[in-house]
Order: C-alpha cells, then sequence, then structure tokens
C-alpha cells in the first residue's frame, strides 16, 4: 500500500486507519470503507477539503497479489466561519459563545466541539436544567473570499426548570435518616444544581459512617425532581484490651488488674454521635482514665 500527498499524518498513522492489511482478502468494498474511514480522520481534524485524488490498482495475476496507491490532498485546515445557536432562553447567545473554546476564525477539530457541548450541558445543570440536550442542528462549509469555510448551528432544548422535592435513602441500617439529610444542605424545593449534588458523595463519606457512598441518582417523580442516595454501613464501633492481675504478694498489699482498655463509639443510636472510652492502668498506685464526647450540629449548626 502505498501513500503519497500526506503532510499531517505520517504513513504509519494512516494506514492503521485502513481496513486494508497486507497479505489480507482485497475487495472494493474494503477499499471504499477504508477511504471513508481515512477522510473522516481528516475531517475531525479539521481538514474539511482532504481528499483522495486518485487511486491506483496493480494486480499481478500470477502471484495473486494487489499493490494500492492513494495519493491524498490534504488542504489547509478550515477554519469555522460561523456559529449560531438556536432554541436558547435562559443562557444569552452570548454568554454560550463565550463558554465554548471553539472560536470564529479558529480550525474547528470534531473533538473540541463535542467537549464543547459537554460544558454547556454542564452549565445548564448548574442552573437547573439537568435534561437540556444540544445537538448539532447543521454543519457545512461555504466560501468566502476564496476560502472555503465552516458554518456550525447548534440546536438547544433547553427543559424545564427542575426542583429537588425528595430524597430517598438506601443501605442505612444504622444510621437514622435525619443524619444524612442534615449533611446534604440541599433544602426540599430548592433548584438543582449539579456541583451541590456531586458534592453529596465526598460529604457523607466524611462521616465515616458508610463503607461505601454511590453516587447520587438523579430521577423524576409526581412530586417533581429527586435524588437516591445509596450507602453500605460500615462497622462504627472497635473494642481493644489486655487485661492482666498481679497477685498479692510477700507484702501485705493486695492483689491489683492492669491492662489497657479502648471502646470506640462513633454512632451511637444511629445518631452520628460519638463516645470514646480508655482505662490504662501499669502499677498499683496509678491509673488513667479518658472519656470523649462528640455531639454534632449543635442547636441544628454544623458546628460539633
Amino acid at each position: 500500500i502505498g501513500i503519497e500527498g500526506n503532510k499531517n499524518f505520517s504513513k504509519e498513522e494512516i494506514l492503521n486507519l485502513l481496513s486494508l492489511k497486507p497479505r489480507s482478502p482485497f475487495s472494493q468494498e474494503v477499499l471504499n470503507s477504508s477511504i471513508t474511514r481515512l477522510l473522516r480522520r481528516y475531517r475531525e481534524e479539521g481538514y474539511y477539503s482532504a481528499a483522495v485524488d486518485s487511486v491506483t490498482i496493480q494486480a499481478d495475476e500470477e502471484s495473486g497479489e494487489v499493490d494500492i496507491g492513494l495519493h491524498l490532498h490534504e488542504g489547509d485546515r478550515t477554519q469555522l466561519g460561523n456559529l449560531r445557536v438556536t432554541g436558547n432562553r435562559v443562557l444569552s447567545s452570548e454568554e454560550i459563545l463565550s463558554l465554548l473554546e471553539s472560536k470564529e476564525g479558529t480550525p474547528l477539530r470534531q473533538s473540541q466541539l463535542e467537549s464543547d457541548i459537554e460544558v454547556l450541558l454542564r452549565r445548564y445543570e448548574e442552573i437547573g436544567h439537568p435534561f437540556a440536550k444540544v445537538e448539532i442542528d447543521s454543519l457545512g462549509t461555504y466560501e468566502e473570499e476564496g476560502k472555503k469555510k465552516l458554518y456550525v448551528r447548534l440546536s438547544i432544548l433547553e427543559g424545564e426548570l427542575t426542583t429537588i422535592e425528595e430524597v430517598k435513602i438506601e443501605g442505612n441500617k444504622d444510621t437514622k435518616d435525619y443524619v444524612i439529610l442534615r449533611e446534604l444542605t440541599i433544602k426540599r424545593g430548592e433548584v438543582y444544581n449539579r456541583q451541590k449534588v456531586e458534592a453529596i458523595k465526598q460529604r457523607l463519606a466524611r462521616l465515616n459512617l458508610f463503607s461505601t457512598v454511590s453516587d447520587p441518582e438523579f430521577y423524576m417523580s409526581k412530586k417533581g425532581g429527586g435524588l437516591l442516595l445509596r450507602v453500605q454501613q460500615g462497622n462504627t464501633n472497635s473494642f481493644d484490651g489486655i487485661l492482666g492481675y498481679v497477685p498479692r504478694g510477700t507484702t501485705d498489699q493486695p492483689g491489683y488488674f492492669t491492662g489497657f482498655v479502648n471502646i470506640s463509639l462513633r454512632n451511637l443510636f444511629g445518631t452520628g454521635r460519638r463516645l470514646g472510652v480508655r482505662w490504662q492502668r501499669e502499677n498499683q498506685e496509678t491509673q488513667e482514665v479518658e472519656l470523649h464526647y462528640l455531639e454534632p450540629w449543635v442547636l441544628n449548626l454544623p458546628v460539633n
């Protein structure tokens, strides 16, 4: 397989894109699909004028082998001449275009345009429109001042403003629902905000009460928007200890216990309250007793 006229892609890169492989069966159908795939790759990188000028096929009947030659015309990267959005009401066209990396007068890459659409959808999710859709309504080329340029039309379906009306929790066998709900910082009737929803997983993990916390799932019900939280209860209690007894010796001193005991309860009665008890005694004269208690959310405020 011979390649000519390529400058922006190496011969190895082009051969990897082709369905044609040395020592493999040849057919015109495979050749056509290979050319289509190659030109699609050029368009993805912004070379919308790229074309295969000619194809040569030389067959050797004795050996049963076919030599193929592709002569390419890559052209220059096509600049984006016109970018417009339609269907938007909540966000202005100026604000939308400012969010996009694809700008008029610069080469357009397909991967960049797809990334821009993701950024735009994320922006709509941040302002309460999680079901917004952005599609490429039309994409084509036109001539301007003797140069071929691209025009792109993005069609936007913003959807309705969505609020969170309920939260469902699964897997909290020991922990009370209100302990989880107060950590969300999301109130009933609040407008959906993707950043707040994504922060829920980290906030619940910081409680150190669950072995796993899944990403929140957003759903729609008759009441409106809802969040489904799935957690798996972890082991919140621990006990460590060693106990010994020193018997009475030759003196009149009685025998005594020595040792170390450490009890940690990190979710008292499923309320998130914590209690710690530590006792240590090394000799008959001294011993240490330590008590720790943590009351979270004093007066319904995030202060402990």
